[in-house]
């Protein structure tokens, strides 16, 4: 059963497949990407290496009002590449099975279900559907960038 490292963003509890996180580090000075899609903050270096921030909120339709000064950025890699999701706090690890959401034609594809955490209701997040191709784009373009790029 996969397990999910359950994050803050907004007032909402997200799950992320936990074997996608690489690490969770302190919200590091983000240099920003011109002419990008709003969900790119820009680019942070991560031990030596560029990585695209991405802020899930404007997807998940978080309020942005209560948004944690001490974000975090919760280091993913393997989405096919590494990328950085910004959360406002992480909770801790869930091992349930995700339950599909009621009415699931209404439902956006990067959410695969719900599970109980502390009697909390949190949405379980598909990563790779959560990351819009044009983003994929931009992550693809910055890795070429990088003189000595290595994939994820």
């Amino acid at each position: 059963m996969p397990r999910y490292l359950i994050c803050a963003v907004g007032a909402g509890l997200y799950g992320l497949e936990a074997r996608l996180v690489k690490e969770v580090v302190r919200m590091s000075r983000v240099t920003p990407i011109a002419e990008t899609p709003p969900d790119v903050r820009g680019v942070v270096d991560y031990r030596g290496e560029l990585v695209v921030v991405l802020d899930p909120s404007t997807r998940l339709g978080a309020d942005l009002s209560a948004r944690a000064v001490d974000a975090l950025l919760v280091v993913l890699e393997d989405v096919p590449d590494r990328v950085a999701l910004v959360v406002d706090a992480v909770r801790g690890l869930n091992d349930g099975a995700p339950r599909p959401a009621p009415n699931a034609a209404e439902v956006p594809p990067f959410v695969r279900g719900h599970i109980d955490d502390d009697g909390d209701l949190v949405t379980v997040l598909d990563v790779d559907q959560l990351i819009r191709p044009e983003v994929r784009d931009l992550m693809a373009s910055t890795l070429e960038a990088q003189p000595d790029a290595q994939p994820g």
